[in-house]
């Protein structure tokens, strides 16, 4: 540990009551990495998390970009050192080239600094859209850097964070966004509501019928019942019309694709039986 001297000033109730000369110490120990992501979502403490989610499901991108921000421990220094990331290979199911862009040898925190932020890319590759796939990274001491913090510890959760390594999970396929209205029901199996069971092939075809995109159905401000009604009824012509031509859209199990009014009900798993 380095030190510095400073006097202190001692103020009284009446007055100056003296003065004393003291030590403070300043940190100048290990001099590591780690990486610290910070989720407050729930929270006015910081609790860090040691994963992130890229979703494609969601838009048209072919790539997507996320930054890793990897901090350091000790004193910063007046030239460049580097930091080195790895694949664990033993349990990451993306692969190179066709999920993500190979890492770089090295990443450089640069003179003067305290942390990097790591770029990563990431591709739409047909494997992810029927598995979710995921990246498994890790931190490597070098000649410039040991582990600095090897997990952190929260007040808010018994279980600690591993500091020296990240996950990244991809997904292709699209989730049922927050304003999808339907299912189906417990007793009968028949879907129900205004769109029925969520698939990605109606999202699709519902996309495509009203020209609408996934942040569409986000929440009520972009998607209020009254557009809610007014998709199913689009989408009721639509798919009776196809019907009553005899070319019925189907969904991938073969059942009828259904939303309310149209002249047939539909059972998850159940595949049409061709009658008209």
């Amino acid at each position: 540990m380095k030190r510095i001297v400073f006097m202190l000033l001692c103020a009284g109730i009446v007055g100056f009551a003296g003065c004393s000369e003291q030590e403070i110490e300043m940190y100048d120990g290990l001099e590591g990495v780690y990486f610290y992501h910070p989720n407050n979502a729930v929270s006015t403490y910081v609790q860090v998390d040691s994963t992130s989610r890229i979703e494609f499901g969601r838009g048209t991108v072919d790539t997507l970009d996320l930054s890793l921000h990897v901090m350091i421990t000790g004193r910063t220094k007046s030239y460049p050192r580097k930091v080195k990331i790895s694949v664990i290979a033993d349990s990451t199911t993306a692969v190179e080239g066709l999920n993500y862009e190979p890492l770089a040898d090295h990443y450089v925190v640069e003179a003067g600094a305290n942390d990097v932020n790591v770029p990563l890319r990431f591709f739409n590759h047909e494997n992810i859209k029927t598995e979710v796939r995921r990246l498994d990274l890790q931190l490597l001491p070098t000649s410039d850097f040991a582990i600095g913090l090897p997990v952190w510890k929260s007040t808010l959760s018994s279980k600690p964070v591993d500091a020296t390594r990240y996950t990244v999970f991809l997904n292709g396929a699209i989730p049922q966004p927050p304003r999808w209205s339907g299912g189906y029901s417990t007793s009968t199996g028949q879907e129900l509501a205004l769109f029925g069971v969520f698939s990605e092939k109606k999202f699709k075809l519902m996309c495509e019928v009203c020209n609408l995109v996934y942040d569409d159905f986000l929440d009520t401000f972009t998607m209020p019942s009254v557009r809610q009604t007014m998709i199913y009824k689009v989408m009721a012509a639509y798919l009776q019309a196809k019907y009553n031509a005899r070319d019925p859209v189907l969904e991938d199990d073969g059942r009828l694709m259904w939303v309310a009014t149209v002249t047939w009900n539909s059972k998850p798993g159940v595949p049409w039986d061709g009658q008209y």
